[in-house]
């Protein structure tokens, strides 16, 4: 209440001042009025400064702990993935004594219509029909061999005659072939058949594991 009192005092003191001075022009009275006028109305000017640098430094304060708020938030967000564990893959647990205990694998030769990506002869039906014929290069001895390579992260294997690709070995004869690849093995039974009317040539084989008495 002595805050207004003291306000409108002031102002009404200083437009006092400044109304005769613009009627009767400059003597003391005038200038002793805007003095008080003055004097009555500058502490709240330095109030009203004051309050409003607290309130820009309540402002600073506020915002530069938002920032430290975001950052650790934004921190904590960046530690997350590595404190994260990721999920054990179960795999499927092989029985590798299954597929070990095996003589002899028999199968036909899977993928026979595809071409080769290199050779001279790239076209695996022509080289099983030249091998059916014992056409050159096959007009002596066939040796037939399995060599191991990864197809897809799995394990494959492509069958081969002289160096020639003619197939793979069948994606469900591939465990026996792939726990059983460090025994001692020979190829028989191999065999080249098709071509009549149209038909595909195609290739089978026997593997024999010389580790084993054969019954």
């Amino acid at each position: 209440m002595k805050r207004k009192i003291v306000l409108f005092l002031g102002i009404v003191s200083l437009l006092c001042g400044i109304v005769t001075f613009l009627l009767y022009g400059m003597h003391a009275g005038q200038v002793t009025l805007i003095i008080i006028g003055v004097l009555l109305l500058f502490p709240f000017k330095s109030k009203t400064e004051k309050s409003e640098e607290n309130n820009s430094s309540i402002l600073s304060e506020k915002n530069v702990q938002s920032v430290e708020i975001a950052a650790n938030h934004h921190k904590e967000e960046a530690k997350q993935p590595e404190e994260a564990t990721t999920p054990e893959v179960q795999t499927p647990h092989v029985n590798i004594a299954f597929f070990r205990d095996t003589k002899s694998n028999s199968f036909s030769v899977a993928g026979v219509t595809f071409s080769n990506e290199s050779g001279k002869i790239r076209s695996r039906q022509t080289i099983l029909r030249r091998i059916l014929f014992n056409d050159p290069p096959f007009d002596c001895d066939h040796v037939v061999t399995l060599e191991k390579y990864t197809f897809e992260n799995e394990p494959a294997f492509y069958v081969k005659v002289n160096d020639y690709i003619i197939g793979n070995v069948p994606k469900e004869f591939v465990p026996y072939v792939y726990y059983n690849f460090d025994r001692p093995y020979k190829i028989v039974d191999f065999q080249v058949y098709g071509g009549q009317n149209g038909k595909k040539f195609g290739a089978s084989l026997k593997m024999v594991y010389l580790d084993v008495e054969q019954n």
